[in-house]
C-alpha cells in the first residue's frame, strides 16, 4: 500500500480487537496482505488466533494500521504510514498496556516505540537490528555424505532439546533474562507438534543442525531458529539445511523469508550466497516489564 493509496483518516481512530466471527478480520488481511512477506507472522496470526490481533479503525471503518497484542505482550506490527492520530490512538492503547517484545520492519516499529515513549510507562532495555531477507529460487541441493535431512517429531526431542537451549542463549534470550530450560522444551515440544522442526542428522544419529517454519502465510514461510552445534561449523551443514528448506517451500509455491543479526557476517554471508536478497531492515526491541 503505497502513501498515495492510503485513505484519509475520518474522525478518531478506535483500536479494536478481531475477533474470527466479524468481517474486520478479513479486512486486516486485505490490510496487511501487500506486506505479507515482512509480516508473514502477523498474517499468519490474523489467521489463526486474530482475538490476539489489534486494528486501527476511523469512523467509516476503514484500517489505518494493524497489530499484534499477545498475552505474552508481543507486539507485531504492520503500521506502513505515519499520522498524528495514529500516534495518539497507538499512544492511548499502550498507556494501559504494557510492552515486552516489540518486533518488525524497523519502519513500522518506529511509530509503535514512538507512541510507547510518550506514555513515560516504560524503559527501552535492548534494540537489536536485522537484515530481512527473501528468497524466491532454490539453490542446488548438494548431497553431503554421511548426513541426513529429516523432518522432525516429538521422539527427537530429547536430541534437539541441547541445540534448541545453545541457540536460545546464543541468538533470543534478552540480555537481562535468564534461561528456562522447563519453558524452552514446552515451546520445543509445541513445535515438534506441528511438525515445522527439520533438521540434519549425522549416521552416527546426531542431530548436528536445526531450523524451524516459525511462520506460514498463503506465499511465504518465515524460516527461524538456524543453528549449528559448534563442533560441525564450517563444514557446509547450515547451507545444506536451509536449501532444502527453501526448496520445500518452492515446491509449495511459496517464498521463504527470514531475518539475520546484522552483527553476524557467517550468516550473512551464508543467506547471501544461497540467493537470498535483502528487502528491509529488522529489529527487535525490548521493554522492562
Amino acid at each position: 500500500m503505497s502513501d498515495s493509496c492510503v485513505q484519509s483518516i475520518t474522525g478518531e481512530l478506535d483500536v479494536k480487537r478481531l475477533n474470527k466471527y466479524s468481517g474486520l478480520a478479513k479486512k486486516a488481511l486485505e490490510f496487511v496482505s501487500p506486506y505479507e512477506n515482512i509480516c508473514c507472522r502477523l498474517y499468519e496470526m490474523i489467521e489463526q488466533n486474530p482475538q490476539d490481533v489489534c486494528a486501527l479503525i476511523d469512523s467509516n471503518g476503514n484500517i489505518h494500521g494493524v497489530f499484534s497484542f499477545t498475552r505474552g505482550q508481543l507486539v507485531l506490527p504492520c503500521m506502513p504510514y505515519d499520522d498524528e492520530k495514529i500516534r495518539y490512538a497507538l499512544q492511548s492503547f499502550f498507556y494501559n498496556n504494557k510492552v515486552f517484545c516489540l518486533s518488525g520492519k524497523k519502519e513500522f516499529c518506529q511509530i509503535i516505540k514512538s507512541a510507547i515513549e510518550a506514555t513515560a510507562t516504560q524503559t527501552q532495555t535492548e534494540e537489536r537490528s536485522y537484515t530481512f531477507f527473501e528468497c524466491a529460487n532454490p539453490p542446488v541441493i548438494k548431497d553431503i555424505p554421511g548426513l541426513s535431512f529429516i523432518q522432525c517429531s516429538k521422539k527427537d526431542g530429547e536430541d534437539l532439546i541441547g541445540l534448541q537451549l545453545e541457540y536460545i542463549k546464543e541468538e533470543v534470550l534478552p540480555r537481562n533474562m535468564s534461561l528456562n530450560p522447563p519453558v524452552e522444551r514446552l515451546v520445543l515440544d509445541r513445535l515438534l507438534k506441528k511438525g515445522v522442526v527439520s533438521a540434519l542428522r549425522t549416521d552416527e544419529g546426531t542431530i548436528c543442525a536445526k531450523a524451524q517454519i516459525n511462520a506460514s502465510s498463503p506465499r511465504y514461510d518465515l524460516v527461524g531458529g538456524v543453528y549449528t552445534s559448534p563442533e560441525h561449523r564450517g563444514k557446509g551443514y547450515a547451507s545444506h539445511l536451509m536449501s532444502h528448506l527453501v526448496h520445500d517451500a518452492f515446491l509449495n509455491h511459496k517464498t521463504t523469508v527470514l531475518f539475520a543479526d546484522k552483527t553476524n557476517t557467517a550468516a550473512l554471508g551464508l543467506y547471501r550466497s544461497l540467493g537470498f536478497q535483502t528487502i528491509a531492515d529488522y529489529s527487535i526491541t525490548y521493554f522492562s516489564k
